[in-house]
């Protein structure tokens, strides 16, 4: 989750400073994507090796309910941002 705040602030930050949009749809699309590479590299590892190996298999393992809640609230806080930025600028 703290990854997603910094996220936002940064958003937020490129905003606010008035960095030219040229420049903040790379970099906001890079890191929305990221939590999702994540999610897939995690999904594959565990696939793989038949066990939970990362954070979303090791939180499904304890409480799939929670896991599709993180996993859920972390992408669609990404992509919001993203269309904040998509919007706003």
């Amino acid at each position: 989750m703290s990854q997603t705040v910094v996220f936002l602030a940064v958003v937020w930050l490129c905003q606010l400073i008035g960095v030219p949009r040229m420049w903040q749809i790379p970099v906001i699309s890079a890191l929305v994507s990221v939590p999702v590479l994540y999610l897939l590299a995690d999904l594959f590892a565990a696939k793989h090796a038949k066990r939970s190996v990362g954070d979303f298999s090791g939180l499904w393992e304890i409480s799939p309910f929670v896991s599709v809640l993180v996993t859920g609230v972390t992408i669609s806080t990404h992509a919001a941002g993203l269309i904040y930025v998509l919007k706003t600028a």
